[in-house]
Parts: C-alpha cells; structure tokens; sequence
C-alpha cells in the first residue's frame, strides 16, 4: 500500500506544481514538495514565500509537522498567512482535496497501527 499511496502523492505534487508553473508562478514562492517521514511514507507540502518586515524572503511551509508527521487533515487558503491570487486560490482549491484524502488514508493507516498493538 505505501508504494501506491507515494506514487499518488509524487504524481499530485507533479500536478499541482505543473498547473502553478503553466499559470507563470514560480513553485518556490507558492509550490508543493514532497518528503518522507521514517517509514518511507510520502507526505506532500505546500510551501510559499513570504516578505519579512525586514525585506528579506523567507520560505515557510504549510504543515503542521513538529517531526511527528502530524499533520492537519484539511488545509484551507487562509491558512497561508498571507494573500493569494485568485489563480493560486483556484490551484489550491483543485489540489487540496486530493491531498486530504492522501493524509487520511495515513492518519487511518496510523490508527489502525495503534489498534493492532492494543490486541
């Protein structure tokens, strides 16, 4: 099951950064990557820039990690912190949902861990 679920994940990261690329949008400043936790499971991230009040850029990430892997099951656009376009809210709004779907099959596969330790 992991293979499918990472192949999955890898493709619909390569989707939505295809989609933001095509719409001129450079995918540092508003993309998705891909990592693995320690069992080898893909995780896909949204990642955006944003201006500090110093002028300087900084890369932030749309996760709620803390090393864990705990993410949050849905993600929203005003979770970014920060204003998006309309074509970026309209790429979002395409991907996200798959990318929930993604992390409940984890957040199920987790749980179902946790039962089979209990028995």
């Amino acid at each position: 099951m992991i293979y499918v679920v990472n192949t999955i994940t890898q493709k619909v990261v390569e989707q939505g950064n295809d989609m933001i690329t095509a719409a001129g949008i450079d995918t540092e400043s508003f993309g998705l990557i891909c990592v693995l936790d320690e069992d080898g499971r893909a995780h896909a991230i949204w990642q955006y820039s944003k201006e500090l009040q110093n002028g300087e850029i900084f890369i932030d990430l749309l996760d709620d990690l803390g090393g864990d892997y705990e993410v949050e099951l849905d993600y929203a656009t005003k979770d970014f912190g920060i204003e998006l376009s309309a074509t970026q809210k309209s790429i979002f709004n395409e991907i996200e949902p798959k990318l929930g779907i993604l992390r409940r099959i984890w957040y199920v596969t987790d749980q179902l861990e946790k039962i089979a330790d209990t028995i």
